[in-house]
């Protein structure tokens, strides 16, 4: 039995002129992903001052969710890191460990759905607007393969590196336990930057790095992002439209809740830790230094003020 959050160590074996990640790579890749964002952002906010229509939406998406993934890799090479090993992807995914995160996500979709509903409701009790995603069904239905490909398969990779295989792997082999997993949710949370999604975003970022520590694979992550992405996908433009999560959240909030704990208390226990060896740890012991509390302190408050420009716009 497995009683341990986190491992140790997951790392792979790494030669010994390459880098480990640590919390200072966590800190410095995502506040070089926060730059970028804000670079585009600003660069389609100029081209396209009346909004993204038709295939330049899909398109500019696409694209924009592709540079996350290039961010990660570039910043990978930039540090010497061996993608391969650093982000964990040479290790194929163990199917125990699957099968629990597919109906935990699952789940989870389930009871975050009305969660998210009445957080929305209260933001517009509020008197502001209510907080809404980017597309709406009738782009979905007329577009779905490439709704999949720009909403559900790009993301999955391109979030994975960055997130997981960057942040997540830097965070827990620095910060340990729940720590590493709650903030890296916090991270993945804040950096999408939309009210309507936040709550879920949250635990839904917690809950993969936690499958991906343990199991010693990203492919997890990518998976987990993608069956994530794809069901929510489906069950919004199928189930939700009709009123299912509103009539149901009674006891659609409670069973998913009780369903999620339950394979994360069956994992914990009693799923075998993926653990590997490390030979070179001295990466493991660095401290933040002024300019990466700078990054945090700067990084935190872009989001922020972004997120809270969001919820009142």
């Amino acid at each position: 039995m497995s009683t341990s959050l986190l491992p140790s160590s997951t790392w792979e074996v790494l030669p010994l002129n390459k880098t480990l990640f640590n919390k200072q790579d966590s800190v410095r890749a995502y506040f070089v992903a926060i730059c970028a964002m804000l670079v585009m952002s600003l660069v389609i906010g100029l081209a396209f001052p009346n909004g993204l229509n038709g295939n330049a939406f899909w398109i500019i998406n696409g694209i924009y969710s592709v540079a996350f993934g290039i961010v990660a890799i570039c910043y990978a090479v930039g540090v010497k890191a061996d993608i391969g090993c650093s982000m964990r992807l040479k290790r194929a995914p163990n199917i125990v460990h699957l099968l629990l995160e597919l109906v935990a996500i699952f789940a989870l979709i389930n009871a975050m759905t009305p969660i998210n509903n009445w957080f929305c409701d209260l933001i517009e009790a509020m008197g502001l607007n209510r907080p809404s995603v980017s597309f709406t069904e009738e782009m979905i239905t007329q577009n779905f393969a490439v709704a999949i490909l720009v909403l559900c398969i790009i993301p999955a990779f391109s979030e994975e590196l960055l997130f997981r295989g960057i942040i997540g792997n830097g965070l827990t082999d620095s910060v340990k336990g729940w720590k590493a997993v709650l903030l890296s949710g916090i991270m993945f949370s804040l950096f999408h930057t939309n009210p309507a999604q936040t709550l879920h975003q949250f635990v839904l970022g917690a809950l993969l790095t936690l499958f991906v520590m343990r199991s010693g694979s990203l492919w997890l992550g990518i998976i987990g992002h993608f069956f994530n992405n794809i069901m929510a996908l489906v069950l919004g433009t199928t189930v939700e439209p009709s009123g299912f999560y509103v009539t149901n959240a009674a006891w659609l909030v409670p069973v998913g809740l009780i369903v999620v704990a339950a394979i994360i208390f069956v994992y914990l226990r009693f799923v075998k830790v993926n653990t590997c060896l490390i030979e070179d740890k001295q990466q493991t012991d660095v401290k933040y230094n002024s300019a990466d509390i700078t990054l945090w302190v700067a990084s935190i408050a872009i989001l922020v003020v972004l997120w809270v420009g969001a919820l009142l716009s």
